[in-house]
């Protein structure tokens, strides 16, 4: 069989097991081409499904992860779009975060990205499921080329039946995850990452306002509020746990109303704070939750979490310190209580006339 012949079979039968079903014109284009290559090459084909790979060309970037992640987007074309790529060296390891599809990821990763945790690519994977797509990267095994992993872009159903078909050299078909085992698998992640603290460093238009020891895990959200009357504030969202809210917010120096439901079962005075903390129940879910206002300013720390995590978070909020008080984080704190511009209403201006 010639090799034009022989890729056009391969191909076929990798298309009867849906390979190429979910996959945007170019990377299947880019696929069909790869798999002609490597047999003209006289390689094994799988290897021509591989997009990507954590070679050693993104270790030579100023930001590697950053450098990998645009890899990956790039040989996602157009199923994968992170945004607003941050990479910051922190003490032992590296702050990384991007946006996709409307969700924000924070991850915290080893300051030597020679070897990439498996975190990474989960959180990719974990990215493209929250934006409705079936296509997630997957590893693809015997390369030849040693330990690096390779990964293909498809559906893990369709990676299922071409591993069953013997198409493409992978895990073992039950071992390769459904979507129900991936969101299982970002699950025990995200609750290894919460094993761990970070530094969070809260930041209002560009001013550090206070900084705290967090859980890892989290996906970060800004929110302006004021038209509500709800200030500013910054959630931390855990998957399994619940949420971390940092608020600027009326009253200063007393706590914000309470939501209906929020029984109260201690207030404590501690040196620079007020705390009050109690119980709940969330769509039928036991939930520990607690507040810090910050005496004489407008500053409210917030909890809402399952019972396991309470200490945890308890924790989290012990541990956050205020920056000095300066006459402009002062400015920031009025500028967060104020009201946006009232819109003019056009009709009574005409009147007016």
């Amino acid at each position: 069989m010639s090799r034009p012949d022989e890729a056009a079979r391969y191909l076929q039968s990798l298309g009867d097991c849906g390979w190429f079903e979910a996959l945007p014109a170019g990377a299947a284009k880019a696929a069909r081409d790869g798999v002609t290559a490597s047999l003209a090459a006289g390689d094994k084909p799988w290897l021509g499904l591989v997009c990507a790979t954590p070679d050693s060309a993104y270790l030579l970037e100023d930001a590697p992860y950053t450098a990998l992640l645009r890899q990956f987007a790039e040989a996602s074309h157009g199923a994968f779009v992170p945004e607003a790529i941050r990479e910051e060296p922190e003490q032992v390891t590296t702050r990384f975060s991007f946006r996709a599809a409307g969700h924000d990821y924070v991850r915290s990763f080893p300051s030597d990205a020679f070897d990439v945790p498996d975190a990474f690519f989960e959180t990719i994977n974990e990215a493209m499921k929250a934006s409705g797509t079936a296509l997630r990267f997957l590893q693809i095994h015997e390369l030849g080329w040693g330990p690096i992993p390779g990964y293909a872009l498809t559906t893990p159903a369709a990676l299922r039946k071409a591993a069953a078909a013997k198409l493409v050299a992978a895990e073992e078909p039950p071992l390769i995850p459904s979507d129900e085992e991936l969101e299982a698998i970002s699950a025990n992640v995200t609750s290894r990452l919460m094993d761990y603290s970070e530094t969070f460093k809260w930041l209002l238009d560009g001013l550090t306002v206070l900084e705290m020891r967090v859980p890892r895990g989290y996906a970060a959200e800004d929110n302006d509020g004021r038209e509500q009357g709800e200030g500013r504030f910054t959630l931390l969202g855990y998957e399994k746990a619940g949420t971390l809210m940092l608020q600027c917010a009326t009253p200063s120096g007393d706590h914000v109303g309470l939501p209906k439901g929020f029984r109260v079962v201690e207030r404590l005075d501690r040196d620079d704070r007020l705390i009050v903390r109690g119980k709940t129940k969330l769509s039928r879910v036991d939930m520990a939750w607690r507040q810090d206002t910050f005496k004489g300013l407008p500053l409210h720390l917030n909890f809402c979490v399952t019972e396991e995590w309470e200490g945890t978070f308890a924790e989290a909020l012990d541990s956050a310190r205020l920056y000095e008080a300066t006459p402009e984080r002062e400015a920031l704190f009025q500028s967060c209580l104020a009201s946006p511009p009232a819109k003019k209403n056009k009709k009574a201006v005409q009147k007016r006339r």
